[in-house]
């Protein structure tokens, strides 16, 4: 209970499928102390084409990186990967997530840096005075 400034996570949430997600994310408001911050660097989607366009970038640096190295069973289960982050069960968009964390208590949720697929998503839990 109330024992972290901080927890922070990266490219690990987006791979839970989203039952168990919530519930790990559900978890913060009581371990973090108030005033705490949660920062999570992650795939966070974003809706429409420029999801898709950000997928495209991502695949295609895979290809530029492994083919030249003969690594096609690296490629095969990279792009494999990214496809399973597509699916619904495991796909975060990123105005929902925001949503998300406002409902748990959480206060200036932001998304600070957005680099294609990637984003880093910065949430501080309100600190009990401002309850």
């Amino acid at each position: 209970e109330s024992s972290f400034d901080i927890v922070a996570s990266v490219l690990t949430i987006h791979n839970f499928n989203s039952n168990y997600r919530n519930k790990v994310l559900n978890e913060l408001p009581r371990i973090l102390k108030p005033g705490g911050i949660f920062v999570n660097a992650d795939k966070y989607a974003l809706k429409g084409h420029a999801r898709y366009k950000a997928l495209a970038i991502e695949i295609e640096r895979y290809f530029n990186a492994f083919i030249p190295l003969g690594k096609y069973d690296l490629l095969k289960e990279w792009v494999l990967h990214h496809i399973s982050d597509n699916t619904p069960e495991r796909l975060m968009y990123e105005a929902s997530s925001i949503k998300q964390f406002k409902s748990l208590s959480f206060k200036e949720v932001e998304i600070v840096y957005r680099g294609n697929m990637v984003a880093v998503l910065v949430a501080k839990k309100v600190p009990a005075s401002d309850k």
